[in-house]
């Protein structure tokens, strides 16, 4: 009976063993967190900044009345009765348009002056952050109240995460407004014979002009009475030449990772000065035109070298994250956090990539669901910026027909100079996704109460049939 006992008890633990091993639990999810449109400078959905629209100049509207009109138009000229003679006798009451008079009304509206508007954006940035997660447990089933359970997170980059971000863009416009309308009405009635009204306009005149704008409706253009201007040429009077560039500063990173960084930095406001004329004029007046000009619709240069600061700004972004899961439990649990229990709770954030430790509750059954996002920290750093710079051109030429050359051209600056403007850091509002909810118990699975009751099954058999034998 011993050795019977010897055999049968180790393959029912086995077995027994082998239903608890499958009640172990890894499950994946495979998501992008993503973060689109949102505000440069603060927490937040991008959105106009500054939207506004008003009215500079004067207004009015107002009428006035000369003459008048008397009388009602159904006036009462025979009262209505009755009379009682030989009998009852009624009679209706007689109207008639007793209106009469001549009245003349004058109406005038307008306004003249100047509509001005300024759109600024908030700046945009989009950031993407791909991933896959598991989630794991040891045995869904092998719980006792009272002990500690733990949980399995893990987390990988994949595939590439990007960032990409906008400077704000600016719109301005000025527009003159002339809208002035002159008009009126003349109404004539004579008694028993009703009125007639006249209306008639003296002038109405309804005329807007654009003054001046600044990338109005995003077209990028300068404009004065409607025409495009250039936004580079020589400031009348002087050897400066101006080079205006409008913001449009944008910047990209992408790497398989979940922080990013990415800069960059734009001209907006270039000064030079063509410094070969310039000695030349000096030496010998009016001799400019040696080094280059415009002559019967050519265009030639023989050498310049301009030479000049320029002026912008320059971002850097730098964004950080931490993907997280919230655990959200049916019944209150108490974290162990290196190796100090902490109070009930019904959910705990954790790390993903690292294990929560915790102590089972006095329940039969334990429902874990977790909920996936990111923490996260994005630090906008904005600098003004400015430096030198230098461009050298030698032998160009420009003609009807089409262009040669230059024969030699390089344009280099210096490293900035930089002040800054704005530094700030802030968080950015990513999606969320809910996982898959699992439960954890200490009732084994039917498929383990099985397999044990088989091998009890057995010994009962084995060991009634060795009683029979005897």
């Amino acid at each position: 009976m011993k050795r019977l006992i010897a055999v049968v008890v180790p393959a029912v633990l086995s077995l027994a063993l082998a239903g608890q091993a499958a009640a172990q639990y890894t499950h994946e999810d495979v998501f992008s967190f993503s973060a689109q449109d949102q505000n440069m400078w603060g927490t937040g959905p991008a959105a106009v900044g500054i939207d506004y629209s008003g009215f500079l100049g004067v207004s009015w509207d107002t009428e006035f009345t000369l003459g008048g009109i008397v009388g009602s138009e159904h006036a009462t000229i025979i009262p209505g009765g009755c009379i009682w003679f030989f009998g009852t006798h009624c009679w209706s009451a007689v109207t008639a348009d007793t209106r009469t008079g001549l009245q003349v009304t004058a109406q005038t509206d307008g306004r003249i002056g100047v509509n001005v508007g300024a759109k600024i954006t908030s700046g945009d940035v989009d950031v993407v952050i791909p991933g896959r997660t598991t989630i794991s447990t040891a045995s869904l089933t092998a719980n006792t109240p009272g002990s500690i359970a733990s949980i399995q997170t893990s987390y990988a980059s994949d595939p590439t995460s990007t960032m990409h971000t906008q400077f704000p863009t600016v719109q301005l416009y000025a527009d003159f407004v002339f809208d002035v309308y002159a008009g009126g009405s003349i109404q004539a009635c004579f008694v028993f014979a009703g009125c007639d009204t006249s209306e008639g306009t003296l002038f109405d005149l309804n005329a807007t002009i654009p003054l001046a704008s600044f990338n109005r409706d995003n077209d990028g253009e300068l404009k004065v009475l409607g025409v495009e201007v250039p936004m580079e040429g020589q400031i009348p009077g002087t050897p400066v030449q101006v080079t205006f560039t409008p913001p449009n500063l944008v910047t990209d990173a992408a790497a398989v990772s979940t922080d990013l960084t990415s800069s960059g930095d734009q001209n907006v406001l270039d000064l030079a000065v063509d410094v070969p004329s310039l000695v030349a004029e000096t030496i010998l007046p009016g001799s400019e035109y040696l080094l280059g000009g415009d002559l019967w619709g050519f265009s030639y240069t023989i050498l310049s070298a301009t030479l000049g600061p320029r002026f912008g700004f320059g971002q850097e972004f730098t964004f950080t994250s931490t993907p997280m899961t919230t655990l959200t439990f049916s019944e209150a649990v108490q974290p162990v956090v290196n190796g100090v229990t902490l109070d009930p709770t019904t959910s705990f954030d954790v790390a993903l990539g690292s294990d929560f430790d915790f102590i089972f509750p006095d329940a039969t059954t334990l429902d874990v669901t977790p909920t996936y996002w990111l923490q996260n920290s994005l630090n906008v750093d904005t600098d003004f910026l400015s430096r030198l710079g230098f461009n050298l051109t030698v032998l160009e030429l420009d003609t009807p027909l089409g262009s040669m050359g230059p024969l030699f051209e390089r344009d280099f600056q210096t490293d900035p100079v930089s002040i800054g403007l704005d530094d700030r850091t802030f968080g950015v509002q990513f999606n969320t996704y809910t996982g898959e909810t699992f439960q954890l118990s200490t009732i084994p699975e039917p498929e383990t109460w099985l397999l044990l009751a088989s091998g009890l099954l057995i010994v009962g058999v084995l060991g009634w049939r060795r009683r029979l034998g005897g």
